[in-house]
């Protein structure tokens, strides 16, 4: 069934779509360019369907974690400079880090927090390194681990990415496969989270 439709140039489409179980509503996260980039809660039935976030590139976002006392997306841009934030529940967004490159994917480990760098070149996005970072506590965050990209061109043979699982995850183990990297390409690693310290 059709739940909702968005009117015609209202946005270019949608990025992702995920469920929040602290709010019991979606988050809708859609783009590319200018009022198309927004943040968006939807009911279950999207019979609500309301902006939160809207009008430029960082509101330009693909993933986003919902947590119990906020959401934190990372913005999916090769014009402007990519960073991740926090959305508290009562709506107060704050700039939490500064990214090499898009990002395309994110996913839980416990409560540990993780995003993927993608390698989209730009004028901006310039590191030819995908990278893995995360975060035990939602303020500090730490690069985890880098693959170069391959020499094959990104326009031809994909960008350099690192594919996350979705879904809860209440386990210790970080798996993440790469694309189109050196050495990583379609293999998929899995580390042990150690400590509190976020050491894989």
């Amino acid at each position: 069934d059709v739940v909702h439709t968005f009117s015609r140039g209202e946005i270019r489409h949608v990025h992702s779509v995920t469920w929040d179980p602290y709010q019991q509503l979606l988050w809708v996260l859609t783009g590319d360019y200018g009022d198309e980039c927004r943040i968006l809660t939807a009911s279950p039935d999207f019979r609500d369907v309301d902006t939160v976030i809207r009008g430029d590139q960082q509101a330009r976002a693909a993933t986003c974690l919902p947590t119990e006392r906020a959401l934190y997306f990372a913005t999916d841009t090769h014009i402007a400079q990519n960073r991740i934030y926090r959305l508290d529940r009562s709506g107060h967004l704050e700039t939490l880090e500064t990214l090499e490159g898009s990002s395309l994917q994110s996913c839980r480990v416990g409560d540990n927090l993780i995003f993927s760098t993608a390698v989209e070149p730009s004028k901006v996005n310039t590191s030819r390194f995908v990278t893995l970072v995360g975060s035990t506590d939602g303020a500090s965050w730490d690069v985890l681990t880098r693959w170069r990209k391959d020499r094959l061109p990104g326009g031809l043979f994909q960008f350099g990415n690192a594919v996350l699982p979705t879904g809860h995850n209440d386990t210790d183990l970080l798996a993440a496969t790469g694309v189109a990297v050196s050495g990583q390409d379609q293999a998929t690693s899995i580390w042990r989270i150690q400590s509190r310290d976020l050491n894989p």
